[in-house]
């Protein structure tokens, strides 16, 4: 973990203007933290696929790797066009169906939007 942080730190010092796509590695909460996705009571099994659904449409819209959930949409990349097509996207997915843009605008991670499509 720590070696990867200073190759983030290492390629910003030598150019502010790297774009997040351009680092050596992809960070996430985990990865910095070395956390899970957080403490607190044990999630429902219903939870787990809303989380893994929720990763899965956010990476398929930033066309990234992967994403974990506490990772914020925007920092990421997204913006409003892509905010639009995630929406779409979640409105096609079981219990998906009421979620509004204005939601994802407030809650822009996955572990934020879970708790909004219960």
């Amino acid at each position: 973990m720590i070696g990867a942080l200073v190759g983030v730190l290492e390629a910003v010092a030598a150019d502010p203007e790297t774009r997040l796509s351009d680092l050596p590695v992809t960070l996430t909460a985990r990865t910095v933290t070395g956390t899970g996705t957080g403490g607190g009571a044990a999630r429902r099994d219903g939870d787990r696929d809303r989380e893994a659904m929720l990763c899965r449409a956010f990476a398929e819209v930033l066309e990234v790797d992967a994403v974990g959930p506490h990772d914020n949409f925007f920092d990421l990349g997204g913006h409003s066009l892509l905010v639009m097509q995630l929406v779409r996207r979640i409105r096609r997915e079981p219990g998906g169906a009421g979620m509004k843009v204005a939601t994802l605008m407030t809650a822009q991670t996955v572990a934020e939007l879970v708790n909004h499509l219960k």
